[in-house]
């Protein structure tokens, strides 16, 4: 698409996005040297003005979704991290499977949530992960990427407020396409770190979006949106990043160190030898895989179980 055809086609392009928003609600990737990760300075605070950039071509997508799980056993000490096919039109998925059995094997009631079952189905949930193409304006922790178009890993905290500019709750309150260069908005990612649990973690909430007008001027909104015409988003959600279910389920079982479609209610388990004779990883590929897991929080709460429609596969 050429940037002309991308101004005028603005209108129809947004709704072409709230379609596609809309219907990701009917319900391991490399990382790349242009990603970009909101930084934090020593005391764990951090800001950032971003700018969401519009798709390439008119056969691609503003951003996508996909699911993944990624948890450690904390018996057998290994982990598990690998994208969930329920991605690609529901699919069925081992760690989802085995979820809704130990979830479904504990009677509702008010304790039921404090049940072993029901809190580890909670810690293998699915996450969910999105990736956009956007600009920096501002980095203030590294600020060596200002200027630069970059590819966003973000989570449902940023998706959230995306979808609260697209769908505004209020009436009167005009719909805003923030992947748009002329009539979107900057977006402020405001990381602020608090201690939870014993640990430190990330908070994004008080992030938002800035009055909408225009990036720059056409002459340099054009400069950045001829720079990303490689980046298409499609390549996030291609199958052939999924891996059959047959290895999913494989390598399940060697976290978990059982046979889970074996697993009953009871407790009858199958164990899988071989698991505990593997090597565990290393401590420097154990601390990335929990970076990665604290940049990616989990939306799976508790109260996500709970509100799920009775036709949906919530695992």
């Amino acid at each position: 698409m050429d940037f002309k055809n991308l101004k005028k086609n603005r209108a129809e392009a947004f709704q072409k996005l709230q379609d596609y928003s809309e219907s990701l609600n009917d319900n391991g990737f490399e990382n790349d040297p242009d990603d970009w990760y909101p930084g934090v300075d020593k005391a764990g605070n951090g800001l950032a003005i971003i700018r969401f950039l519009p798709a390439i071509n008119d056969d691609d997508l503003d951003f996508v979704r996909w699911w993944e799980h990624s948890f450690q056993d904390p018996t057998t000490k290994k982990w598990y991290i690998e994208n969930c096919l329920f991605t690609l039109n529901k699919a069925n998925d081992p760690v989802m499977e085995f979820n809704k059995k130990l979830w479904d094997s504990v009677e509702d009631s008010e304790s039921a949530k404090d049940h072993p079952n029901r809190k580890q189905a909670t810690r293998q949930a699915r996450k969910t992960n999105y990736r956009a193409n956007i600009f920096v304006i501002d980095d203030t922790v590294n600020p060596e990427n200002n200027g630069k178009p970059k590819k966003f890993k973000y989570g449902k905290w940023c998706q959230d407020k995306i979808d609260a500019l697209m769908f505004p709750k209020f009436a009167g309150k005009t719909k805003i396409n923030p992947f748009d260069l002329w009539d979107g908005a900057n977006f402020v990612v405001e990381v602020t770190s608090e201690m939870k649990g014993g640990k430190k973690q990330r908070n994004y909430s008080t992030s938002h979006f800035e009055n909408p007008g225009p990036l720059a001027d056409d002459k340099k909104m054009e400069e950045i949106f001829n720079a990303i015409q490689g980046w298409s988003l499609k390549e996030y959600v291609n199958p052939n990043k999924f891996k059959p279910y047959a290895d999913l389920k494989k390598r399940l079982d060697e976290v978990i160190g059982f046979d889970t479609a074996k697993w009953t209610a009871n407790g009858i388990r199958q164990t899988v030898k071989e698991a505990e004779a593997q090597p565990k990883q290393s401590a420097s590929v154990a601390a990335k895989q929990q970076k990665e897991m604290e940049v990616n929080e989990s939306d799976e709460s508790d109260d996500f179980f709970n509100n799920l429609k009775d036709d949906s596969i919530p695992f």
